[in-house]
């Protein structure tokens, strides 16, 4: 199991309560950490599927755009494999990392904690940036 990070604010990647719709479920950040798991893509070679560890729900990047795309847990149901939840994760010169999607080729992003987390195409700076620490599952 993993905490992740958001490199500007300090604050952790979590799942909300408040579901988007029927199959999807909004990210936030907060102060205490939900638990995320890491593991390879099975349908794209380089590239990860990242787990809410309590809900077993994947982080994708949906379609829906508004000056950036919305990234939300996928509730589920059926598999997602077109690499909307498929992420190539890479290190930035400060040691942290960043999340890439592969469908759309945006990054993991959120500006803090009262904003959304979304994806966008910049990568290149602290706002795309998060820390992944390892803990007991």
């Amino acid at each position: 199991c993993v905490q992740l990070t958001h490199r500007k604010t300090e604050d952790f990647l979590v799942s909300s309560l408040s579901k988007h719709d029927n199959d999807r479920r909004h990210l936030g950040l907060a102060g205490s950490a939900d638990l995320w798991v890491i593991s390879d893509d099975p349908d794209h070679k380089g590239y990860y599927r990242i787990k809410d560890k309590q809900r077993g729900e994947e982080l994708f990047e949906s379609v829906q755009n508004y000056k950036g795309h919305y990234v939300f847990l996928w509730i589920p149901k059926t598999v997602i494999n077109d690499g909307g939840a498929s992420w190539k994760i890479t290190g930035a010169a400060n040691g942290d990392s960043i999340f890439k999607n592969k469908k759309f080729n945006d990054c993991l992003w959120s500006k803090g904690k009262d904003d959304w987390v979304g994806a966008y195409e910049g990568c290149d700076h602290s706002e795309y940036q998060w820390r992944i620490t390892r803990v007991a599952c």
